[in-house]
Formats: C-alpha cells, sequence, structure tokens
C-alpha cells in the first residue's frame, strides 16, 4: 500500500485557536492523503473484533 497526497505539502489548512483554561495556543493541522493498494499480492485482510 502506498499513501499519496492530494495536494503539494500535504497540508490543507492550518488553524490556531486560544485554549483559555490552559492558556495556550493551539495548532490543528488538517490535511487529506489517498491510501491505494499497489499489490493486492502483498495484501491480506484482517479483522479484528
Amino acid at each position: 500500500m502506498k499513501t499519496f497526497r492530494l495536494r503539494r505539502g500535504g497540508v490543507d489548512v492550518v488553524h490556531t485557536y486560544r485554549d483559555d483554561s490552559t492558556r495556550s495556543d493551539i495548532l490543528a493541522v488538517d490535511w487529506n492523503e489517498d491510501i491505494r493498494v499497489t499489490s493486492a499480492v502483498c495484501a491480506r485482510k484482517l479483522t479484528a473484533s
């Protein structure tokens, strides 16, 4: 399997907000990725319950 980025750099948006209860600035990053199976011979489905 391989992970492909949908945009250059892989980052879509960076959010900044203030958490007053901890007196901290928070940086949150949104990104997209596309995971593809490149060789079905090498893959096996595992089911965990």
